[in-house]
C-alpha cells in the first residue's frame, strides 16, 4: 500500500474566510505549514467539550511520532500548534472562557512502546490531537474514556471507534480514510484487493487495520503485506502478492 502523508489543509482551510479567522496573504502563508490548518480547528472542537468549562488553561496535547517517522517528522507540530495557538486566543470573538496551550507528546513508532507512552500523559493535557498509530487508537480512546479527556483523531480508522457509545470522547476530524478507499473501490469495481506496507510498525499496523476496515464492510482483502527489511523479504512479498490470486 502506498503511503504518503496526509495532507491536513483541504476544505478545512475554507473555514478560515470567515470573519473570525482572516487568512494572510503574504509570502509565508500560514497555510502553507503542515498540520497548521487541522490543529487550528480541532483545538477549536476541543474546546466544546464540557471538560473545558471554568478552566483558566486548557492544554492540548499534540501526540505523534514527531522524532522517529521520516514522514510525520516533516509535520513541523510545534510551530503549527503554536500559531494555531496564538491565533485562537486572540480572536476574541470566540469568547471561549479560558486561554489554550499545548504540549507536543512523543509517540514512539513501535505500538507496544507507543501505547505504554500514552499511559503516562493522563495529567500532561487536557485533551489530545492523535494518536496516529492505529495499532493502539481503541486502548487510547479507552483511556482518554476513563480520564475524561477527549481525543481527535485523523489518524484511526478503526472503525470499532464509530460506535458512540463505547467510546464517547473520541472524535474523527475526517471521514474515516478507510470508507473512502472503499467508496473508490467500490465505484470501479475492483473487488479484491491486496495491501503492502513499509516495515515499520506504525505502517504494519495501519494496514492491518484498513484490511480489517474493508472486510468489515465485505471487500475481500487477499493479503497484507509489509515490503520487509531486504531485498529478499521484498522478493518474498512480491512473490506472495503474485501468488494471491487476481488482485485488482
Amino acid at each position: 500500500m502506498q503511503q504518503f502523508p496526509l495532507h491536513f489543509g483541504g476544505a478545512l482551510w475554507e473555514l478560515s474566510s470567515y470573519p473570525c479567522c482572516p487568512i494572510l496573504r503574504s509570502k509565508h502563508s500560514l497555510s502553507t505549514l503542515p498540520f497548521y490548518n487541522l490543529t487550528l480547528w480541532i483545538i477549536l472542537g476541543v474546546l466544546t467539550f464540557p471538560c473545558c468549562v471554568q478552566c483558566l488553561i486548557f492544554k492540548v496535547g499534540v501526540v505523534g511520532p514527531w522524532n522517529c517517522d521520516p514522514v510525520f517528522s516533516k509535520a513541523l507540530p510545534a510551530v503549527a500548534s503554536k500559531l494555531a495557538i496564538n491565533r485562537i486566543n486572540e480572536d476574541f470573538s470566540l469568547d471561549l472562557g479560558c486561554k489554550l496551550d499545548f504540549v507536543v507528546l512523543q509517540e514512539p513508532c513501535e505500538t507496544s512502546k507507543a501505547l505504554t507512552t500514552f499511559v503516562y500523559y493522563e495529567k500532561s493535557a487536557d485533551g489530545f490531537v492523535g494518536p496516529t498509530n492505529p495499532g493502539y487508537c481503541n486502548a487510547a480512546t479507552l483511556l482518554a474514556k476513563n480520564w475524561d479527556k477527549a481525543i481527535f483523531s485523523w489518524a484511526c480508522i478503526n472503525y470499532e471507534l464509530d460506535r458512540t457509545e463505547n467510546y464517547p470522547t473520541f472524535a474523527r476530524t475526517l471521514p474515516s480514510p478507510a470508507r473512502i478507499l472503499f467508496t473508490v473501490l467500490k465505484y470501479f469495481s475492483w473487488a479484491n484487493i491486496g495491501i503492502v506496507s513499509s516495515n515499520e510498525d506504525i505502517w504494519i499496523d495501519t494496514a492491518n487495520k484498513v484490511a480489517s476496515s474493508l472486510r468489515s464492510q465485505g471487500l475481500p482483502v487477499s493479503i497484507v503485506a509489509s515490503v520487509g527489511n531486504n531485498d529478499t523479504e521484498l522478493e518474498n512479498t512480491l512473490r506472495a502478492v503474485q501468488n494471491a490470486g487476481a488482485i485488482k
